[in-house]
Formats: structure tokens, sequence, C-alpha cells
């Protein structure tokens, strides 16, 4: 009887030994399920930890042996909808105790997966720059920029070549600048300048206003939109945005990057002064330190107080000439006049030549091309 009881015993204690044996032996698993948490759809990919390979998913599920977990980032690395994605999740040492985990994926996740370039409306996003420029303008009582379809031309040009030729820079690979680009096009002007963001897109993003606000920041991005010029130097504007799908190798995927160019121009010139009498005073129609060679048409648009001599010169040398009463070559001469006013076709060096010679003037005079 005693040595039945003994064998009992012995039997129960193998029968533990034997337990202990086989979970020590024998490894547990953990079951990861990877889903869209808003429908539950399966998420299927490659999953790591860390840099470790773990395995490919089926129908969003896959078993992994725990021995081989630690604590770390758990990614799953696929393709949804044509798009490559990386997800990553953290893996705690209390996770790894467990016996299954579920990784959801937010359908908000998605949607900023899918966001492509394509999905921007630039020309939205170029019509709201142009009506935060003018509220600030506004605010500031700086009299508004106008749209000019030329300028939108030029500057919607400039942003495709950036993303065409993936650089970020007021001059291209070539060296060439707005005025050149301006001047290519025959486009006259009497001041011009630019500005550019570049700006990474995502679903919340407002390109608009980040960009407005972040040239206003800006010293030098903010002189043309906060012009305090009087008259004010730059007096119409052009947008321009072209967006582009860029890769993110550190992060393994790839967002919408957008250029924006914005090109500010004067089309019209405005001088308001006074002269004395027995005094001369010399504008250039068209300057020729602006490069542009071409011929534009002009309005000339000239009062006076007082009546005056004018007379249009085809260069400086010419106005030399008349302050030494040397011969001198006319386009234009008008004696004693207080109004003046005609369009033009104006050559490079052109100037207008202002006599008060018998009596002291204040006069206005309005350059005005159009475009």
């Amino acid at each position: 009887m005693n040595h039945k009881i003994i064998n009992v015993f012995a039997a129960i204690g193998f029968l533990f030994i034997t337990l202990i044996l086989i979970g020590v032996f024998i490894p547990s698993n953990i079951d990861f399920d990877f889903y869209v948490d808003e429908t539950h759809e399966s998420i299927d990919g490659d999953v790591y930890l860390g840099n470790e390979y773990l395995g490919h998913t089926q129908n969003g599920k896959i078993s992994i042996d725990t021995s081989v977990l630690y604590p770390g980032e758990i990614s799953i690395k696929g393709t949804y909808n044509g798009e490559s994605f990386n997800f990553i999740f953290d893996l705690t040492r209390e996770d790894i105790e467990l016996s299954a985990m579920d990784f959801y994926i937010t359908q908000d996740d998605l949607n900023y997966l899918t966001f492509k370039s394509t999905d921007i409306n630039t020309e939205k996003i170029e019509d709201e720059i142009f009506k935060l420029i003018n509220e600030e303008r506004r605010k500031n009582g700086i009299t508004e920029l106008k749209r000019s379809q030329i300028l939108d031309d030029v500057a919607k040009d400039y942003s495709n070549v950036m993303v065409e030729d993936d650089f970020y820079a007021h001059t291209n690979p070539e060296g060439i600048g707005l005025h050149e680009r301006l001047s290519s096009r025959n486009i006259f002007f009497f001041a011009a300048t630019e500005n550019l963001n570049y700006v990474p897109v995502d679903l919340d993003s407002n390109v608009a206003e980040e960009t407005v606000m972040g040239w206003i920041e800006s010293p030098g991005h903010r002189v043309p939109i906060l012009d305090t010029d009087d008259p004010i130097l730059w007096d119409h504007i052009g947008i321009g945005v072209s967006c582009v799908d860029r890769y993110d190798p550190t992060y393994e995927t790839t967002y919408p990057i957008c250029y924006i160019t914005a090109e500010f121009a004067s089309f019209e010139a405005k001088y308001e002064d006074e002269i004395k009498k027995g005094f001369i005073q010399f504008i250039y129609l068209h300057d020729k330190d602006l490069g542009l060679n071409f011929n534009p048409e002009i309005s000339v648009d000239f009062s006076s107080n007082n009546n005056v001599d004018l007379y249009i010169v085809p260069n400086y040398k010419q106005y030399e000439r008349f302050l030494n009463r040397a011969y001198y070559d006319t386009i234009v001469q008008k004696f004693n006049v207080n109004y003046y006013e005609e369009s033009l076709t104006i050559k490079p060096e052109y100037g207008l030549i202002i006599d008060a010679s018998d009596s002291s003037v204040k006069y206005n005079l309005s350059l005005t091309y159009n475009p």
C-alpha cells in the first residue's frame, strides 16, 4: 500500500516537472492583428521589430514567438490603394506578456497616406494668397495690389520649373532671374521683385496662410507686401503654385511639396515734385539699366499748376546737349503747357525733360504700361 502511494506521488511529481519543462522549452506565441479602426478592414504587410523582420501578415494577422520580442518599435510596411505605408507602434515589456495585441490604424491615417499633390487645388491657394496679401495691405492703409494674368503665367511657369528641375532659388540653374524672365516675354516694368516659398503639405495645411504669414515675418519678403513707399512701388502681382510628391527616405514615405512664386511688378510710375523757377528736370521713361531691350507702349500723363516746356528725348546725351544749348534730338516737344497726355512707343534711354525756366511749378507725372 505504501509503495502504491509512493508511486502515485512519483507520477504526480513527474507530471509536474514535465509541465514545467513544457512551459520552459515549448515557446509561447503572441497574436498580432493589424486593421483599420473604423471599418476593421485588415491591413497586410511586412512586420518588423526595429530592423528585424518578423514576417508577413495574412488578413492582418500574424503570430510571433515571444522569445524573439523585446521592447521597441513594431512597424508594418506595405501598400494601400497603391500607396506605400510604414506605420509604427510602440511595444512595451508588458505587451510581450499578453497573448494577443491589436494594432489599429485610423481612417485619418489612411487619408493622410493617400493624400497626394494631385489632390491639392493650386488655383484656390493662389486666389487665397492674393486675398490675404490685400487684406494685410488694407489693414495697413496701403493701396491694394491688382492681379495680373501675365504675371500669374510667369509665376506659375517658374514654380513648375522648380518642381521639374528640383531646385529652390530666385535664379534657375542657368542663372536666369526674374528680370530676365520678364524681359524674355517682352513684359515691361518700372520695378519688379519676387517672393518664393517651399512648404510640405498635408490634409490640415493652410498653405496660403502659412505662406503669407511667413513672408510677413521675414523682413526681406515683407517689403513688397507691406509696401510703405509713397507712392507705392509695386502695384501688380502674379501668383503661381505648383505641387509635387517627394519621397522621404527617412520615413520611407511620399508626401506633397508645394512651390509658391509671387511676382510683384510696377506697371505704373508716379512722380510728384516741385521745380524752382529756372531749373530743369530729367526723368527716364525707359531706364536701360532694367535690361529691357524692347520698345513698349506707355501712356504719359502730365499736369502742373503752371506752364512748362516738355521734351521727350532719345537719351540722356540729348538732355546734356539741351543743357549746353547745343543741337539736340527730340521725339516730342510741347511748349508752354500745364497738361500733356499721350500714348507712345518708347525705346531704351528715352527720357522726359521738364523745363521750368519761366516759373516755379508743382507737377504730377504718371507713366502707365498696359500689358
